[in-house]
């Protein structure tokens, strides 16, 4: 601990080094802190999702030590044991909780998973998984009445963003990331700290919604679109609100900007189950093959998804499942999740240990052979916990498939008339996550230099070394 330090840490969600190359020229106050920065990609964690890699970068801690892999994670061995990831799922120090600990003042806003919020030594506003105002989401309880007066219509996130509500959404963006910057611009000036850190979840909404407009990569790029400016004229505005920020921070405090990882054009999407019904590995009953095309969409256990383009898809429940004949099962997502059905393990599993590895290896095989709709072969990637996590808590699953290394969704639900499909099933969707966030470091007495093969579980000490 070294007295008299300060640490600000400004997270932009999803936010790929490519962007940040394309638009830095447009946006004077982030070139100025890069500029005198240590400046490179920033690897996220396996897998590159919000939830696990945030809270690696703020505990060191991989996913397997997390037992966190993923928006929703599997917490009994039964079959509908899904749940979202939450603040208390957390059984790890953060940064904060030390530096608490240690008697510096800390402030946390909206990093995610911040709900509930928890106890620190200074201010803790929760993040994106907040359900409304009517929950306790700051703590103390009593700063929620001080942010409210600040903004009365505080957002915690944008409303269905994976919408056709183009205009909406945008507006929304903007909303959010105006209010974020209000609410951390009062608390800069008027609360005392050593430690701030602040992330902002719009940057992923506007990925997310409008990233075919601005990617000439993209299957489905629209130059000629009314939004085909969108991303450039948000950031420019991200920009002159990160200015008002910086402009509150002196020479001596040492400034981070990452990412928990990036944003890359999605592609389509491969049906999981369906391609594991195809392969008979996993069997439904009787009276739903034969039905499955007719049903309307139904919600997941555990899961909340809007309807979006299903208009004769269903998502897999273990009603619908014959257990019996099932060797393995599969979510959806950024990446797939495949379960296989293990004998001992879950409660109707049929897979015994002596053919448990042998099916792995057999699946990863058939998954990563799978070739685009025109024959062409994907570059997929099918990982194994065990190789990835030295230590494994929780249930994490049994197979890991990143399709065409997530230029490619997965695709949980079935009915389709094939496994490809063109649109994400939880409404319409621009990119997936990519494996590099951005990473940059100012302080006085560092060289400007690029940094190289720096991996998201290493900020969190970086951080501490810097206070």
């Amino acid at each position: 601990m070294k007295k008299g330090r300060k640490v600000f840490v400004l997270g932009l969600d999803a936010v790929p080094p490519s962007l940040l190359e394309t638009l830095k020229g447009e946006m004077p106050n982030l070139r100025k802190i890069l500029e005198t920065s240590e400046y490179g990609p920033l690897e996220s964690t396996h897998p590159p999702i919000t939830c696990p890699a945030w809270t690696t970068m703020v505990t060191g801690k991989d996913p397997g030590e997390l037992g966190i892999y993923g928006f929703r994670n599997r917490v009994g061995p039964g079959y509908d044991h899904l749940k979202i990831v939450s603040s208390r799922d957390v059984h790890v120090p953060a940064v904060w909780d030390f530096l608490s600990q240690k008697g510096k003042e800390v402030i946390v806003v909206a990093v995610p998973p911040g709900y509930p919020p928890k106890p620190v030594n200074g201010y803790f506003v929760s993040c994106f998984l907040t359900p409304g105002h009517n929950n306790v989401f700051t703590y103390p309880d009593s700063f929620k009445e001080e942010l409210l007066d600040i903004s009365p219509l505080y957002k915690f996130d944008v409303e269905n963003f994976r919408s056709s509500e183009k205009e909406r959404i945008l507006e929304e963006i903007y909303t959010l990331t105006e209010q974020h910057f209000k609410i951390v611009q009062h608390l800069l000036k008027t609360k005392t700290w050593d430690f701030f850190m602040f992330t902002e979840i719009a940057t992923d909404r506007l990925h997310h919604g409008f990233w075919k407009y601005f990617d000439p990569s993209h299957p489905k790029h629209d130059p000629n679109s009314k939004f085909r400016n969108a991303i450039p004229d948000y950031y420019r505005q991200l920009d002159v609100l990160m200015g008002k920020i910086f402009e509150l921070l002196d020479e001596q405090t040492s400034i981070f900007i990452v990412s928990d990882h990036g944003s890359k054009a999605i592609h389509g999407g491969i049906a999981i189950n369906e391609f594991l019904i195809e392969e008979g590995f996993l069997v439904l009953k009787e009276q739903v093959v034969k039905e499955k095309a007719f049903v309307e969409p139904i919600s997941m256990v555990s899961a909340c998804l809007p309807a979006g383009n299903q208009n004769h898809t269903v998502s897999v429940s273990p009603e619908m499942i014959d257990w019996q004949r099932t060797r393995a099962w599969g979510e959806g997502g950024y990446y797939a999740r495949v379960f296989i059905n293990k004998k001992g393990r879950e409660p109707q599993g049929i897979v015994r240990d002596s053919e448990f590895e042998s099916l792995k290896f057999k699946l990863k095989e058939k998954l990563e052979a799978i070739p685009d709709e025109n024959g062409k072969r994907l570059a997929t990637k099918v990982l194994f916990p065990e190789e990835l996590y030295p230590r494994i808590i929780g249930l994490p699953p049994d197979l890991m498939i990143y399709f065409d290394d997530l230029n490619w969704r997965a695709i949980g639900t079935i009915g389709y008339p094939s496994i490809y499909v063109s649109e994400n099933d939880t409404g319409p969707d621009d990119s997936n996550h990519s494996q590099n966030g951005i990473f940059a470091f100012r302080n006085k007495g560092v060289r400007a230099k690029k940094v190289e093969n720096l991996k998201i579980h290493q900020v969190a000490q970086k951080i501490l070394e810097n206070l």
